[in-house]
């Protein structure tokens, strides 16, 4: 069986229960997290993990979350900009949230609004894993937030109206 690499990343302002799909060693998790609420206990020395194949690291430089991100195969989180992100590395995102203001992604079906349903979380976690159509759709939906071309167009565009 393939590994499978989830990574979280929350920048949540409230605690949240965090919950492991599975013990097995086949599946790992990383958690990017900037406070001791979501997983610790509130003083450092008094950390408790939830299970054995979560890891918890500070958090990352751009281009190493990026690095990270492209290295997932699904991606959990509370960050709008991180929902931007994403899909232009054709990672299905779960949007840890009730409400969010980029709509367009789950309009376009490179997100999906979970909440903090625990039930929720669990079973679109599970069915992008085991479901391989349902993962591709929507992996490789269309990224309503940019095609990645917009340096080149800028340039065309100066270099057409800016001649010497």
């Amino acid at each position: 069986m393939k590994k499978i690499f989830i990574i979280i990343i929350l920048f949540l302002f409230f605690p949240i229960s965090c919950y492991s799909l599975s013990d097995s060693s086949k599946s790992s998790v990383v958690m990017d997290i900037d406070s001791g609420r979501i997983l610790y206990g509130k003083k450092m020395h008094d950390k408790r993990l939830i299970a054995s194949n979560i890891k918890l690291i500070s958090p990352l430089d751009y281009p190493d979350l990026i690095w990270m991100m492209n290295k997932s195969n699904i991606i959990l989180t509370d960050s709008g900009g991180i929902q931007e992100e994403a899909p232009s590395l054709g990672k299905p995102v779960l949007v840890l949230r009730e409400v969010t203001e980029r709509m367009e992604g789950v309009n376009a079906g490179t997100a999906i609004l979970v909440g903090s349903d625990k039930e929720k979380i669990i079973y679109e976690t599970n069915k992008l894993i085991k479901d391989k159509p349902y993962y591709s759709k929507i992996a490789t939906s269309s990224n309503p937030y940019g095609d990645g071309n917009t340096s080149n167009k800028i340039k065309e565009i100066l270099n057409l109206n800016f001649k010497n």
